[in-house]
């Protein structure tokens, strides 16, 4: 492999009770990540409840985090049986590449994910319905897929290269050369990981403040006289800000509602307001599982993406890195407990597929 830098290229001890360590954790995220990813795609597939936008984001960085688990962990794994040296360069070349390529469909889809989510609940139904047409959320989709590949083509024509890391026993990027940490720094994070970070991380906080608004608008809303026509006109604005898509029936329907008057208008009230409160619990309940999913990725992936930005002359222990990097490839295995703890339409969907009983995925539960 080339070394054009001024980067040495020193023999790195790694314990063989570490390399059992890293070796077995390749072997267990590619046996459940495996299984977890393909229960996932099935269940988006079948299950009509999680027939939805955000699910179909859902569904392609499961399809990445299936690749990782396939193909990553298991040739990681396979690193440690056999004398580096002895692996075809071209073999690893693919191999780095192709981790750096998941690596940015994953920020991206996350990223997806998080705007998705705010345009929604933030913005209202009407923007949404207009930005997310079957045609633009296609087209977003490719996207994800096209990005991660423009990333890494300048890795693969010098800019930077892709190869065998003695420091992480795994190939991704080589860890001596200055062109290849200018690459890392400039491209991966300073296009990919850095700016999905900042974007994805803000739009949540919105999200959050739009969520402590609402409930503060019930609080002071619920326990008001009788509504006025100007109340009424605030309360329906505060349902659309809850984040659910509405009919224009429903809306006028439950504007009629808020608006009647006599003695069952304090009735009608808390009824919207109940309704209201609970669709901001199910929109929430949605937006922590997905932000529980970013910070899960981001847990794992920061440890070794910070040692590659700060240790630049390789002066932590070797053992170290290759731990950490075996945790950031474990975050692929990660989503399915996520979302199996914290939505019931995945749960059903796992248990119905596990137990074969297809016919029960689609059933009211």
């Amino acid at each position: 492999m080339r070394n054009g830098s001024s980067y040495p290229i020193r023999e790195v001890y790694v314990s063989d009770t570490i390399k059992t360590i890293s070796m077995s954790i390749f072997c267990v995220v590619a046996v459940i990540g495996i299984v977890g990813n393909l229960l996932t795609i099935i269940s988006i597939i079948l299950n009509k409840r999680l027939k939805s936008i955000p699910n179909v984001y859902i569904c392609n960085l499961a399809i990445a985090d299936l690749i990782v688990c396939a193909v990553i962990a298991p040739f990681s794994a396979y690193m440690f049986t056999v004398d580096p040296s002895s692996v075809s360069p071209q073999i690893c070349t693919f191999i780095g590449a192709l981790t750096a390529g998941l690596l940015g469909k994953t920020m991206f889809g996350l990223t997806a994910i998080a705007v998705n989510r705010f345009i929604l609940l933030v913005k209202g139904g009407k923007i949404y319905n207009k930005i997310y047409s079957r045609y633009s959320v296609t087209v977003s989709v490719c996207l994800l897929w096209i990005l991660p590949v423009l990333i890494i083509l300048p890795g693969l024509f010098g800019f930077g290269q892709f190869g065998y890391n003695s420091m992480l026993g795994a190939c991704i990027f080589i860890s001596h050369d200055l062109m290849t940490y200018i690459y890392v720094q400039t491209i991966l994070h300073g296009v990919c990981v850095g700016p999905c970070v900042i974007i994805t991380t803000l739009c949540y906080a919105f999200i959050i403040v739009h969520f402590r608004k609402t409930q503060r608008r019930i609080r002071e809303s619920v326990y008001q006289p009788p509504l006025s026509d100007c109340n009424a006109a605030k309360v329906k604005d505060t349902e659309q800000c809850s984040g659910s898509n509405h009919t224009d029936e429903k809306n006028k329907a439950y504007e009629d509602d808020a608006s009647s008057s006599g003695p069952s208008n304090n009735n009608s009230s808390r009824i919207s307001h109940n309704r209201i409160r609970k669709r901001t619990k199910a929109s929430r309940r949605v937006v922590m599982n997905l932000c529980t999913v970013f910070t899960v990725f981001l847990f794992c992936w920061l440890l070794i993406v910070s040692i590659f930005t700060i240790d630049i002359h390789n002066q932590l222990p070797a053992s170290v890195s290759h731990i950490f990097y075996s945790i950031a490839v474990s975050n692929s295995c990660l989503n399915v407990f996520i979302y199996a703890g914290m939505n019931s339409a995945f749960r059903s969907s796992y248990v119905n597929i596990l137990t074969f009983r297809f016919h029960r995925i689609n059933s009211t539960f």
